[in-house]
């Protein structure tokens, strides 16, 4: 079989885009040892996937459709489209501007989705038609099918552009709160456990106990029970952390509740209910406490504000969310976009219940481990010592 052909019946079929393990489809598509050839390639990986391809005796393989293991991700797509802005805000127009970024591009795939929409555009097809599922979202798309028939694609694409951003800076925010406190606690707790339980006795063996201050005598009584202290603080403040990004500061508002709000909004306009009626009807199956915010918004809206700055203080809203809701005011979308929220909630909800449970494990575990051993050493090994010297 051409390698062309059998390429295109691989891409239509599998949705096949990282070409990294086209080796292993291809293998066993003609039947091949598959377990020899993947072993073959894993170990000869400095070879170029063209030069393996062929060493397998395949006859034809057209080196500008594979690429090797690069991904796109949303720093990317955020790139792409400011690049695209800032050469539509000087004056090019969109062909223009998609063959300069071509040429300045080193990034292979997307080198090879700008070709794409070029090529689309040159048959008079929206930039937004091309199927590609690892670059346009859906989302994205039916928003901004809207937009592009009254505003210019300078503005359609700062608005692509600023939301992947925003998307990006809050997925930082969320490694900095939960990493970066439990990195600076474990260094501290590691660094007291280290000085009190190892270097002063160590240290107070050369002096005669005779010799020893009432403040060295005083450390030494709190010695034991530090280690405990310190770990249950490094745990409990660990989980605070946790409930402050993923219940968004529990006396205020909780995350499920705010969860809730989006589904309901998203409900009501799917019922052909207006923006500022759906508010209204949510706001009264809701808590006074986020009652409270949700009359907030519904003022805001009533003063004239945008419902991008209406949301602004909302509860456990972030800066990609605000975006969302400013290109569903702008395209019309809001049910689509509210719906996106609450689905991307969910996610959040169930990537941070699947970190909780990765972490708890471990420092459960270590906190038992450390009360053990304090069992063991303060009460274990003294009985048994007394025995020994009894005994003898």
């Amino acid at each position: 079989m051409n390698m062309f052909v059998m390429y295109q019946h691989l891409y239509l079929k599998f949705n096949l885009y990282d070409l990294t393990i086209l080796p292993l489809f291809v293998a066993t598509y003609l039947d091949k040892n598959y377990t020899g050839i993947k072993k073959k390639f894993m170990s000869e990986s400095k070879v170029s996937l063209q030069q393996f391809l062929l060493a397998e005796g395949f006859q034809y393989v057209s080196i500008q459709h594979v690429w090797l293991h690069q991904k796109i991700t949303d720093y990317h797509k955020a790139h792409f489209f400011q690049s695209c802005a800032d050469l539509l805000e000087s004056g090019l127009n969109l062909q223009e501007s998609l063959k300069i970024y071509e040429e300045q591009c080193s990034h292979k795939i997307l080198k090879i989705v700008t070709q794409e929409i070029l090529d689309h555009l040159s048959k008079g097809r929206n930039i937004f038609d091309i199927q590609r599922n690892d670059f346009f979202d859906d989302f994205i798309v039916s928003n901004l099918k809207q937009i592009c028939s009254t505003q210019s694609n300078l503005v359609v694409f700062k608005l692509i552009s600023e939301y992947y951003f925003e998307k990006i800076e809050s997925k930082k925010k969320l490694t900095n709160v939960l990493f970066y406190p439990l990195l600076t606690l474990f260094i501290l707790g590691v660094s007291l456990y280290f000085s009190i339980d190892m270097v002063l006795p160590s240290v107070l063996q050369l002096v005669p106990v005779s010799k020893i201050s009432l403040a060295t005598k005083s450390l030494m009584f709190v010695k034991d029970n530090v280690s405990i202290i310190l770990y249950s603080v490094a745990s409990i403040f660990f989980f605070m952390i946790l409930c402050r990004k993923n219940l968004s500061f529990i006396p205020i508002v909780a995350r499920f509740e705010v969860m809730d709000f989006w589904r309901q909004m998203s409900f009501c306009l799917s019922n052909q209910f207006h923006f500022n009626q759906a508010l209204h009807i949510v706001k009264d199956n809701f808590n006074a406490r986020v009652s409270r915010h949700i009359y907030y918004v519904i003022d805001s809206l009533n003063r004239g504000h945008d419902v991008k700055t209406s949301f602004l203080h909302f509860p456990g809203i972030n800066k990609a969310q605000l975006h969302v809701l400013k290109m569903g005011e702008i395209s019309g979308c809001m049910e689509k976009n509210l719906k996106f929220i609450s689905e991307q909630e969910q996610k959040f909800k169930k990537n941070m219940s699947d970190k909780i449970i990765f972490w708890t494990q471990p420092i459960l575990l270590l906190i038992m481990g450390i009360v053990l051993m304090w069992i063991l050493l303060g009460t274990v090994v003294p009985i048994y010592e007394n025995f020994h010297e009894m005994g003898s």
